[in-house]
């Protein structure tokens, strides 16, 4: 029996009040309309009936707003990386407590060329080797590396913005045990492997793979290390998994087909333990009306995607714009950050083929919020 299968008798005895095994959420918003008014703010989840502020920090430097992206932990969570996009910059912050988030230092190069790192967009983190691993938010962009050091992070590998790194777009997947970070490319409907040294150093690819039917604008990656899969999920809403056991030799497994021409998955998430992955995006689930929509995939069989449930903002309004998404795999929880309706959304996927919402946020600094990243 599949783990998903599992999970729909365990449902039948889990606790509706049940608190999760996160007690600490970054989660960045807006508050105001200028471009100065974003903002990190540190949460306390541990309650999910009364998520609080524990502590709120400046996203911007009075001129320009940050506009963060992407959000990695090191150190179990005591530290945070995070892509600033519009500020082109990855800045490092000390989180150990909750109640002082303290900047250590930030990495900005305002070039658009060689060598800048402009657009951040995407970033990950090797926490065997303390690494971060960044890229911008465009095709044929750069590739930067940043290594923990005794004074924050510092850059210790830049891909040219030339056709020499004619990869890099959006989110990327990481295998840090085998030091492969996995990349894609609209244009070329292609995604790319590329190994590095325990130092972040170097970065060399190692293949390409293309296929212009079931890569097809490839745009967010989700990577199961337990079974050496990578899912894809391609700008118009489809699924596909990949074979990346030899990542000199990847291949194609299976596509799985969008809900009612649903389009462009915002963010995925996948949880390994239960077999279950998740993909969000801002169209409800007919692909012509803005709103907002998620959806859980059985992924117990890679060779055979199938989906399992989902949620629309037609069914609560609360669920308007998800822009980012976390996953508490211990007590099956998934928080979603929307934008539209300026709340964090905990959905219970216990059964997930029956996810409901657990919790929503009650206070105002979660305005226009577009990044959750849980730390411990």
């Amino acid at each position: 029996m599949s783990r998903v299968a599992d999970k729909l008798i365990k449902a039948k005895t889990a606790s509706a009040g049940r608190a999760g095994s996160f007690s600490v959420a970054l989660v960045s918003a807006r508050e105001g309309t200028g471009t100065t008014d974003y903002k990190y703010h540190l949460i306390d989840v541990s309650d999910l009936s009364n998520m609080t502020v524990l502590d709120t920090v400046e996203a911007n430097d009075g001129t320009l707003k940050y506009r963060p992206k992407r959000a990695a932990i090191l150190y179990d969570g005591d530290k945070v990386g995070i892509a600033e996009q519009e500020y082109d910059a990855i800045s490092y912050w000390d989180v150990s407590d909750e109640t002082s988030m303290t900047l250590i230092n930030r990495e900005r190069n305002v070039s658009t060329n060689y060598p800048g790192f402009n657009n951040f967009y995407g970033l990950v983190s090797d926490t065997i080797n303390n690494l971060f691993l960044g890229n911008g938010a465009t095709n044929n962009d750069w590739q930067a590396n940043f290594r923990v050091v005794s004074s924050g992070i510092s850059r210790v590998y830049r891909s040219p913005n030339t056709s020499t790194f004619s990869h890099g777009y959006l989110q990327p997947a990481i295998d840090a045990t085998n030091r492969v970070l996995f990349v894609s490319n609209t244009t070329s409907n292609s995604i790319s492997a590329y190994s590095y040294n325990q130092y972040g150093s170097s970065f060399t690819l190692v293949s390409t793979l293309q296929d212009a039917t079931d890569l097809i604008n490839p745009r967010n990656f989700c990577l199961d290390e337990t079974t050496d899969t990578l899912y894809v999920g391609l700008t118009n809403g489809d699924i596909t998994s990949v074979d990346v056991s030899n990542v000199s030799s990847m291949s194609v497994i299976d596509r799985l087909a969008n809900i009612s021409g649903n389009k462009l998955y915002s963010d995925m998430q996948i949880d390994t333990t239960n077999e279950v992955l998740f993909g969000c995006g801002i169209r409800n689930k007919n692909g012509t009306t803005y709103g907002g929509s998620l959806y859980s995939v059985d992924i117990s069989d890679s060779a055979n995607l199938a989906h399992l449930d989902s949620i629309e903002r037609l069914d609560d309004t609360d669920f308007y714009f998800p822009q980012q998404m976390d996953v508490d795999a211990e007590d099956e929880y998934l928080f979603v950050a929307c934008s539209g309706s300026d709340k964090l959304l905990v959905i219970d996927y216990s059964d997930p083929s029956s996810l409901t919402i657990h919790a929503k946020s009650s206070t105002s600094n979660f305005k226009q919020d577009e990044l959750i990243k849980l730390l411990r």
